[in-house]
């Protein structure tokens, strides 16, 4: 019925301007605290660093994400939203111990992901590192005993710590947890970030017996999209930051969630 179609059409509409203006309300709570200068030795203290810039590159992925609703780009906003939880889950979990030994964990990671980037750039005659830094890269794997747990078992230990300290936040085993959201804002969306028959989806229209069209995308008007999801991912990174790093704090995060 057309009144209905149009009325679920501004329900939508409706719920995505909602979550445009949770959202920069949210990244408009961190903006005050950056650019933010720390002073770094090693990874001994490089918490100070990283958290911190953990949470900016988290922030620009939400502004990247609710720039696209008004160009109704569902397929990126999926993939930039896998992003966005990644970097939350991974702050989480070093924020739930930012000592020395989980920013070693991080490091060693990091620096076989280079040399791994690095190796595969070599086959092909392109060098990203040179032999010194590479020898640099190397010397800290070997002397790091171990690198960090897969993104589930990050999500999962992050649950451990933080679901008793943060309101809202259930156990693994519930939709509203880390690991929770692993299963609906990381792993829901694969398949839309890779070029899989789901992932062509968005840009295809079945029509009438054999025949199909491709096009660009064009969100139907009544289709949920993540950009609800991704400010709850985003908001539960700022109240683990309430937590470490002190800024914005809990009480302004609480304002805009419920205003």
């Amino acid at each position: 019925m057309p009144g209905g179609t149009m009325a679920a059409d501004m329900g939508q509409e409706e719920h995505d301007r909602d979550a445009v203006a949770r959202g920069r309300a949210l990244t408009a709570l961190v903006r005050p605290y950056l650019p933010l200068d720390v002073l770094v030795h090693g990874p001994a203290d490089a918490w100070p660093l990283v958290g911190p810039a953990l949470i900016a590159r988290a922030t620009g992925s939400l502004e990247a994400i609710l720039a696209l609703v008004p160009l109704r780009r569902e397929a990126d906003a999926d993939t930039l939203l896998r992003s966005l939880y990644e970097h939350v889950t991974t702050f989480a979990w070093l924020a739930a111990e930012p000592g020395e030994e989980r920013m070693r964990r991080w490091l060693k990671t990091d620096c076989e992901a280079r040399l791994r980037a690095d190796d595969d750039c070599r086959k092909v005659g392109v060098k990203i590192l040179d032999d010194d830094r590479r020898k640099e890269l190397e010397d800290t794997v070997a002397a790091l005993p171990k690198g960090m747990p897969v993104l589930l078992g990050r999500a999962e230990a992050a649950d451990a710590h933080w679901a008793s300290r943060i309101t809202g936040l259930r156990d693994s085993t519930t939709p509203t947890s880390f690991r929770g959201l692993y299963a609906a804002a990381y792993r829901r969306f694969s398949a839309i970030a890779h070029p899989t028959n789901l992932g062509l989806n968005p840009v295809t229209v079945d029509l009438d017996g054999p025949h199909a069209r491709v096009q660009l995308e064009e969100r139907p008007p009544d289709m949920e999209g993540p950009f609800g999801l991704a400010t709850i991912v985003y908001a539960l990174g700022l109240y683990v930051a309430a937590e470490t790093i002190a800024w914005p704090t809990k009480f302004e995060i609480d304002r805009v969630l419920t205003r």
